[in-house]
């Protein structure tokens, strides 16, 4: 029992202090000493009444000065070193030095509330952040309050309910069969020239079509496995940006891609460029191909890997090829990206009747969803078909015989 100044017993847990403060103590459920003050007791009291309350009722947390940035440390080495994939640690690690520790790195985890999170995303999209990017940040965040709700550092996530508005839709760049004949005769002759075939023959994402070896081609069975994806990039504790071959996106993206005549020509023809290449070796100063990176089946002229922007820059320079010889006042042959070629490759595919369950095992997507969410772009002269053919129904019907 504790007293007063004056000997007056205060009762379990209470006493008054030299400074005429008066002190309240208990062990929580955490085992930990808590210590409450105030100079008015009636005022003590009901702190007391609402602090064991909370330890009762499992509101209280383990540790209540802990920052976000601090918890940010605590999940990173608990539940993401050596857990998820090198490139995926690299993205959170990223995305909370850019986009959360200046805003909320220094609250404390028992202050923050929701207003916090939505005031950190709304500012983002102010700042003219793309949809996927604020995603990525929340998502990072409610990750991160649940490992904490589970560790006791908190007793609910703020990140939660917070809400985030989609960009306007955008339509992605497919190549007209027209475009792509135009391209691919440009790029007859090129060094990436059948980068840019096999590409469009199966619909493979840039990091796996760059990651091919030969020992992915099953040239009798007429198959091509894809079971890895080449990145370059400098991940958390390296000193240098490096090319590096990891397993591949998703598991559905280990997948067999059935090859035409048309792919196991172009491949062919590509197993002759790269023994012509690889039969330079010290002839030529330039030509260093890495140690682990020699079966590779496309490489660039030093047969080096090739990365993204290798890709494409390889590209531009067919576009420019094409731009330079057309006649004046025709329109400039739009600019796409590597990852086009997938999207024009699924767009055919859809334009000649191919399933959608066969699309999405050869895309390697997750789920049906997805592949009908992103790869049903119908082109302008796809519409025109599809037009074409009511206008046909409706003559017949009609006994209008069309010119």
């Amino acid at each position: 029992m504790g007293k007063d100044l004056k000997g007056k017993e205060l009762g379990k847990g209470i006493l008054q202090r030299k400074d005429g403060r008066y002190c309240g103590r208990f062990t929580d459920r955490f085992g930990q000493r808590q210590n409450l003050y105030s100079f008015k007791l009636s005022e003590l009291r009901t702190m007391m009444t609402e602090a064991m309350y909370e330890n009762d009722k499992r509101l209280n947390v383990y540790n209540e000065r802990i920052t976000v940035d601090d918890w940010y440390e605590k999940w990173i080495e608990l539940y993401k070193k050596n857990i998820v994939r090198d490139t995926t640690l690299k993205n959170y690690q990223s995305n909370y030095r850019a986009h959360i520790k200046e805003k909320i790195g220094f609250i404390r985890l028992r202050d923050l509330n929701m207003a916090h999170i939505q005031k950190l995303l709304n500012g983002m999209r102010d700042a003219g952040y793309h949809y996927k990017t604020i995603l990525q940040v929340r998502i990072i965040l409610v990750d991160m309050f649940e490992k904490a709700i589970l560790s006791e550092f908190m007793t609910k996530n703020p990140a939660k309910n917070v809400t985030i508005v989609k960009d306007g839709k955008q339509e992605r760049r497919v190549l007209t069969q027209d475009e792509e004949s135009e391209f691919l005769k440009a790029a007859s002759g090129n060094w990436y020239e059948m980068l840019f075939q096999l590409a469009l023959l199966t619909g493979l994402r840039q990091g796996e079509l760059c990651a091919l070896t030969w020992d992915d081609v099953d040239w009798d069975a007429g198959l091509l496995h894809v079971t890895k994806t080449l990145i370059y990039s400098k991940l958390e504790g390296e000193t240098a940006i490096s090319f590096k071959i990891n397993p591949p996106k998703t598991q559905n993206s280990r997948r067999d891609i059935p090859l035409t005549d048309e792919a196991l020509r172009i491949l062919k023809k590509q197993k002759g460029q790269d023994e012509w290449l690889m039969a330079q070796m010290g002839k030529r100063g330039k030509l260093k191909p890495l140690k682990g990176f020699e079966n590779l089946i496309f490489k660039t002229r030093t047969a080096a890997p090739i990365s993204g922007q290798t890709f494409g820059d390889a590209i531009k320079t067919v576009i420019r090829t094409i731009n330079k010889s057309r006649a004046e006042g025709m329109p400039e042959f739009e600019h796409f990206t590597p990852h086009t070629l997938r999207h024009t490759f699924a767009t055919r595919c859809f334009e000649n009747g191919m399933k959608p369950r066969t699309l999405q095992d050869i895309l390697g997507h997750a789920s049906l969803d997805m592949t009908m969410g992103l790869y049903t772009h119908v082109t302008q002269e796809q519409k025109r078909r599809e037009v074409d053919k009511i206008a046909s129904i409706r003559a017949v019907s009609s006994g209008v015989e069309l010119v």
